[in-house]
């Protein structure tokens, strides 16, 4: 019995598509960082192989002609308990996944990414679209998560002025930050590379000016790699396409 089995069957009805169609289970949060402590969550993400009904939704409708068919996106439930332990868990649609890595979204470039030795669920369409996934990197990543890492920022520096704990955010500022800068220069992502200086920010060996000062040399590293960075400005459709359509067909 995998790990969803167990779950729906001692803690909540999980749809039949991610039941038995889920292609890539993985842990998510600090622990792909290598940036987890004691009391770390253990939350869980990964895509499935979506029906033939929900990739063809007009094979026996007219576009335009009634109401548009629903189709399967992602299945998200929080606060979920097994064990004594709270976790999420969220399994997108594997073309779901795609598209949002596709226009750049963090969470998703960052799930292509993720080390198997964290996954609970793989296959072959996993590895295939993992194997892929610098295809799907690009300068609107680098922007996205950029802007990600800006909003942390603003909330360490909000903590600090309230005399509120900021090591959380400060070490998602720092871990956000850097994997812009390793995208501008390897167009992929190591996700634990910096995982001794994220925890030594969560456990406060850093003091606040200590981690302003490293934020602005990233930033300045960041800002030199813009210009000359090789990776495209958008991905190409038609090999992110061909990617998708292999895992999808994959008999």
């Amino acid at each position: 019995m995998n790990f969803l089995e167990t779950i729906n069957k001692e803690v909540t009805n999980l749809p039949e598509v991610v039941l038995t169609q889920t292609l890539y289970l993985t842990r998510v949060g600090s622990k792909i960082f290598g940036a987890d402590v004691d009391t770390s969550d253990d939350d869980y993400a990964g895509f499935c192989k979506p029906s033939m009904d929900d990739l063809f939704p007009f094979t026996n409708r007219i576009y335009g002609f009634g109401s548009l068919p629903s189709v399967f996106e992602q299945y998200q439930k929080e606060h979920l308990v097994h064990d004594g332990k709270e976790f999420d868990l969220c399994v997108y649609s594997l073309v779901k996944v795609a598209s949002m890595a596709y226009k750049g979204a963090p969470n998703a470039t960052e799930l292509l990414f993720c080390d198997n030795k964290h996954a609970l669920i793989t296959s072959p369409e996993s590895d295939y679209i993992k194997s892929h996934a610098k295809y799907f990197v690009s300068k609107a990543s680098c922007e996205r998560m950029y802007g990600f890492a800006k909003a942390e920022y603003k909330k360490m520096l909000d903590k600090d002025a309230m005399g509120v704990d900021y090591t959380k955010s400060a070490y998602h500022v720092v871990r956000l930050f850097n994997q812009v800068k390793y995208l501008l220069t390897h167009g992929e992502l190591v996700l634990d590379e910096h995982s001794s200086l994220l925890k030594n920010i969560r456990s406060g060996v850093y003091e606040f000016n200590e981690i302003v000062e490293m934020v602005d040399n990233i930033k300045n590293d960041i800002a030199f790699l813009e210009g000359g960075s090789k990776i495209p400005e958008y991905p190409d459709y038609d090999l992110c396409h061909s990617v998708l359509y292999e895992c999808l067909m994959n008999k």
